[in-house]
């Protein structure tokens, strides 16, 4: 079933900015609610931070990200939950552009990511589970 989370009220640009000045571990040693494990970006070094606009895809189908992508705003951070789906791509080049375009902070994915050369020399945060051809 497609579902995009209605989108929340963004953090202020002070919040924004403290946060900036913060590493991840510290966070991490005051709550390990929400933390990402098993994701990694796919350039170094990356700060991301954003309002979350989350989206689930169902099985093979990922066509909600472009709906996912109009209602996003500049600055915020892009949450694709696959389903499951491990092995097909839910994000890449074409997707990026759009997201950059919007001027997005970043792009996370539970899922596999395609075009992994672009991807990577692109400044756009993206955080993936894997790639995919």
């Amino acid at each position: 079933m497609f579902h995009i989370a209605p989108r929340q009220a963004t953090i202020t640009a002070q919040q924004r900015q403290r946060y900036r000045s913060l590493a991840t571990s510290t966070l991490g040693h005051f709550t390990d609610f929400g933390a990402i494990t098993c994701l990694s970006p796919i350039q170094r070094p990356v700060r991301l931070i954003g309002t979350a606009v989350t989206v689930r895809i169902p099985h093979i189908d990922g066509s909600i990200i472009r709906e996912a992508l109009k209602i996003a705003c500049p600055g915020d951070v892009l949450m694709i939950d696959v389903s499951g789906d491990y092995r097909r791509a839910c994000w890449g080049e074409f997707r990026a552009y759009a997201a950059l375009r919007k001027q997005l902070a970043g792009v996370v994915t539970n899922g596999a990511i395609t075009d992994w050369n672009v991807l990577s020399r692109l400044s756009l945060p993206t955080y993936a589970r894997m790639t995919s051809p």
